[in-house]
C-alpha cells in the first residue's frame, strides 16, 4: 500500500498529540478568516498565537499560517499575513501545536534513520536482476527446467527484469546456498547463512499473464521448512508477491525460488528482495517527501513504526521548549516514544540478521 506525506504527518501528529483535522464550513474569502463549525467545542483564544493552520487543499494548498485570535462565538481564525485566496468550496485543514515545516522535516529524517530497518537488506545477491555474465541466468543465479534471459523492456524498475519460460515442465529461477562460495563468493553465501534463525521476508515484483503461474518459494531442504507464496493473479500486470517465514538455525539450505508453474509462457520477475519503499534511483531506496501527496510504498503497520521515530526526532530535534517543564515533558515524551519505535521496528522490519539483531539507536536521537 502507499502512504503519501499527509497521512503520515497525521499518523505522526496523532503520537505527539497534535492532531486536529477540520472542513471549512463558510467558504474562504480574500481576508485572514478561517471559519468551521467543528471548532465550536474550543474554548474563545484558546488557539490565540499557539497554533498553526496548514490549508490541505483547494487554492490555498500549502498555505501555513500562525492563528492570531480565535472567535469561539463566531468559530472563527483569525490568521496572520497576506490575504488569503478566496475559495469556492470547503476544504480541509490541520491544526497544530508544532510548525508543519519542521514536522515534515522529522518526518524525512525518520524515512531515511528507518530505511535500514524497514527494508530488506541485500542478503540476496543481484536481486535487481541488473547483471548478466551469462546469457542463460542472472549472476548469482541459476535456472531448474526453466529457461531466462534479461529483459529490458517489461520491467518494474532499474534497466532488467529477469524473463523466466516454462515449457513443458515447472520450474524456477534460484539462488540457494547450495550454489556454494564458488558461485556466490564468500561474502554472499555467508549473508544467505546468515539468515538462519531469523524471520525473514521475500517480496519480489512478478508481471503473468496466466492465473497459477507464478508464484515464490522460500526453499530450506524438505517438509516442514519449504514456503509458498500466493499466486500471481494473472492479470497482466505487475504484483507485489511476498513470502515470509521463521527460518530454523538447523537448516542445512536456505534458498530463494520464483517458481513458473502449470502454464506455459513468460513471466518477468524484478527486484527480488525489494523494500516495500518508494524509490529515489529505481533500485528501492527510500526518497525524501517533498510535497503532501508524496508516497512511500509501506504497509501501514511500516507506517506506524516510521511516525512513531518521526515523533521522537522531532521532539528531540525539532521541538522548541518555552519552559523548564516543556524541557522535561518533551525528554521524557521522547524516550518513550523512542522505546515505542524500537518496538513496532523490532516487530515490523523485514529482516534482521541473528548476529546483528540490536537495533541501538546510533546516536541520532542524542
Amino acid at each position: 500500500m502507499t502512504l503519501t506525506r499527509s497521512q503520515l504527518r497525521e499518523s505522526m501528529s496523532r503520537f505527539l498529540g497534535d492532531w486536529l483535522s477540520f472542513d471549512t464550513t463558510t467558504n474562504i474569502t480574500t481576508n485572514n478568516y478561517i471559519i468551521s463549525t467543528s471548532l465550536a467545542p474550543y474554548r474563545d483564544d484558546e488557539f490565540n498565537d499557539t497554533r498553526y493552520v496548514l490549508i490541505t487543499e483547494g487554492n490555498n494548498i500549502t498555505v501555513k499560517r500562525l492563528v492570531k485570535d480565535f472567535a469561539q462565538f463566531e468559530n472563527r481564525l483569525e490568521v496572520y499575513g497576506a490575504a488569503l485566496a478566496a475559495e469556492t468550496g470547503a476544504v480541509t485543514c490541520e491544526l497544530h501545536r508544532f510548525d508543519p515545516d519542521d514536522l515534515n522535516n522529522a518526518l524525512n529524517k525518520a524515512v531515511f534513520s528507518c530505511y535500514p530497518y524497514l527494508s530488506v537488506p541485500r542478503f540476496l545477491p543481484n536481486q535487481h536482476f541488473e547483471y548478466w555474465g551469462s546469457s542463460s541466468y542472472p549472476d548469482y543465479w541459476r535456472v531448474s527446467e526453466v529457461t531466462a534471459v534479461k529483459e529490458g523492456t517489461t520491467k518494474h524498475n532499474g534497466t532488467y527484469s529477469a524473463k523466466v519460460t516454462r515449457a513443458g515442465t515447472d520450474g524456477y529461477l534460484y539462488t540457494s546456498t547450495s550454489l556454494g562460495s564458488s558461485v556466490l563468493g564468500s561474502e554472499l553465501y555467508n549473508k544467505l547463512l546468515d539468515i538462519k534463525g531469523t524471520h525473514v521476508k521475500f517480496p519480489v515484483w512478478v508481471y503473468a499473464t496466466s492465473a497459477s503461474q507464478a508464484r515464490l518459494c522460500i526453499y530450506c531442504g524438505s517438509s516442514p521448512n519449504i514456503w509458498y507464496s500466493p499466486y500471481h493473479s494473472g492479470g497482466s500486470s505487475w504484483e507485489l508477491i511476498e513470502i515470509e517465514a521463521d527460518i530454523p538455525s538447523s537448516v542445512g539450505e536456505v534458498g530463494f525460488r520464483c517458481e513458473v508453474n502449470t502454464t506455459d509462457g513468460s513471466v518477468y520477475f524484478d527486484g527480488a528482495g525489494q523494500p516495500e519503499a518508494a524509490t529515489i534511483d529505481g533500485l528501492g531506496y527510500l526518497a525524501s517527501l517533498s510535497a503532501d501527496t508524496d508516497a512511500l510504498e509501506l504497509t501501514e503497520a511500516q507506517g506506524e513504526a516510521l511516525a512513531c521515530k518521526a515523533a521522537a526526532l522531532f521532539l528531540r530535534k525539532f521541538a522548541r521548549p518555552v519552559s523548564a517543564s516543556d524541557v522535561s515533558r518533551y525528554k521524557q515524551d521522547a524516550l518513550e516514544l523512542e522505546l515505542e519505535a524500537d518496538g513496532l521496528l523490532r516487530k515490523n522490519c523485514v529482516y534482521i540478521p541473528q548476529s546483528k539483531a540490536k537495533f541501538g539507536w546510533q546516536g541520532d536521537l542524542s
